[in-house]
C-alpha cells in the first residue's frame, strides 16, 4: 500500500518488486498527480497488478481541502486550516477514504508521504496494522509538519500500544533501530516501523 504517490516512481518500483503474483494499492489525492500515477502504471506494464485510488487516505472518510503548489508538485497536502502557505498555491477540495475500507488484502508494505499527514493515514489503517503482524511502515518522518495537526508523543504511543519499533534510514540506506522515546524529537529523516527486527540491506 502506497498513499502520496505523486508521479508514480515508487508505484512503478514496488510493482516491479512483487511479481506478478502481487499487489500494488496506491492513494494520490491531487487529481492531477493521481493521472500521472495511472499512465507511469501502465507504460511500464503494470496495470495488472496496480491499482490506483485517486482520493486522500485519512482516518475518516470525507471531503478535505487539499493544498497545491503548481512549481511544487510534491508539496501538496490535506490542509485542517484555512488559508494557503503557496504563493502559486491552490486549494481543492478532494475526497477521503480510510485504508481499511478499501480492500487492500493482505498487507506487508505500508510506504508513506504525505507532509506530516502520516498519523491520520496509520489511524485509517488500524485494522490493517492489527491484521498483518509482519507488516512494514516505511514513512517520512517530520515532527514539525506532524506536529502541527496532532500530538506526535501520543502517535507514538499508539504505534508502540501495537507493538512497532522503529529504525532511521541513513544516507547509506543502512537501519539504526531508534529508541521510542527520541522520537517526538527526531530530525526530518525517514523511518522504518516494524513487530520484529530488521535484517541490514
Amino acid at each position: 500500500v502506497e498513499v502520496g504517490a505523486n508521479v508514480g516512481y515508487y508505484t512503478t518500483t514496488m510493482a516491479g518488486a512483487v511479481g506478478a503474483n502481487g499487489f500494488v494499492t496506491a492513494f494520490e489525492g491531487h487529481p492531477r498527480l493521481a493521472g500521472l500515477v495511472q499512465r507511469s502504471v501502465l507504460l511500464n506494464g503494470y496495470a495488472p497488478r496496480t491499482r490506483i485510488i485517486p482520493k486522500a487516505a485519512l482516518y475518516q472518510p470525507g471531503h478535505n481541502d487539499f493544498v497545491v503548489s503548481r512549481r511544487n508538485s510534491g508539496g501538496g497536502y490535506v490542509t485542517l486550516w484555512e488559508g494557503n502557505p503557496y504563493e502559486d498555491g491552490e486549494t481543492l477540495k478532494v475526497e477521503a477514504v480510510r485504508i481499511d475500507d478499501q480492500d487492500v488484502g493482505r498487507v506487508d508494505l505500508i510506504r508513506i508521504d504525505a507532509e506530516g499527514s502520516e498519523p491520520f493515514i496509520l489511524r485509517g489503517a488500524e485494522a490493517a496494522l492489527r491484521a498483518n503482524p509482519d507488516v512494514i511502515v516505511c514513512l517520512e518522518w517530520s515532527v514539525i509538519q506532524m506536529g502541527s495537526r496532532t500530538s506526535v508523543p501520543d502517535f507514538v504511543a499508539w504505534m508502540d500500544g501495537m507493538g512497532f519499533k522503529f529504525w532511521r534510514i541513513g544516507g547509506d540506506s543502512r537501519l539504526t533501530e531508534t529508541p521510542i522515546d527520541t522520537l517526538a524529537s527526531l530530525e526530518n529523516c525517514d523511518l522504518v516501523a516494524a513487530r520484529q527486527l530488521l535484517q541490514q540491506p
